[in-house]
Parts: structure tokens; C-alpha cells; sequence
């Protein structure tokens, strides 16, 4: 079994889209079925060394609906596909990971 096929048979089987409170709905989340993921080919959970390559593309098999809710209203991430990124460029990243304590997740998206 290779390392990916492990995660995503206990994993995350959906994505949920306009959730900012973990533990509290709005009313205005999107829930899809996961589709494919790839998780980067450098990354190892196991390897404190390979955590910058903590990242995984998922594709869901339903789109979802942007600009509705009265909470939240869910957009597309905007990617530049011919950007030149160089080495120390920043960036923001958003997510429910943990910053400081692992057992501790994040109760509201953080960036």
C-alpha cells in the first residue's frame, strides 16, 4: 500500500466548503465527495524534514455554488499558472492546522 492510498482510506472522503468555526455551522457550508487527491511525492509524516511539502490537491466530483450564503460566501482560489515564484517570496496560506500544539487543532480557520 503506498503511503497516500493509507491516508485516504481513513481520511477525508469529503471537502467542506465556507466552514470558519470548526465546532459551529452557519448554515452556509458546501459539502463534496472527494474525486482524486495527490499528495506531494515529498512529503512524509513520519519526517519532520519534509513538512514544507504538507500539501495535497484534491479534486471534488460536484462543483460548488460561489458568491451565496447570508454567512459565508465561499470563492475560487485565484491561481497564476505561469507565476515565477523564487525562493523566500511570501505567501498566505489559510487552514485548520495546527500552529503550535498538534493535539490542539485550530477552532476557527486561521491564515
Amino acid at each position: 500500500m503506498k503511503f497516500d492510498d493509507q491516508i485516504w482510506e481513513y481520511s477525508l472522503k469529503q471537502v467542506v466548503a465556507g466552514d470558519y468555526q470548526r465546532l459551529q455551522t452557519s448554515g452556509d457550508e458546501q459539502t463534496r465527495t472527494v474525486a482524486t487527491s495527490t499528495i506531494h511525492p515529498g512529503y512524509n509524516p513520519s519526517d519532520p524534514e519534509s513538512f514544507g511539502y504538507d500539501v495535497c490537491v484534491i479534486s471534488v466530483r460536484e462543483r460548488f455554488y460561489f458568491g451565496v450564503g447570508d454567512v459565508t460566501q465561499i470563492r475560487a482560489a485565484q491561481l497564476n499558472r505561469n507565476a515565477n515564484i523564487t525562493v523566500n517570496t511570501r505567501m498566505t496560506v489559510m487552514g485548520w492546522g495546527s500552529t503550535e500544539n498538534i493535539l490542539d487543532p485550530a477552532l476557527r480557520v486561521h491564515k
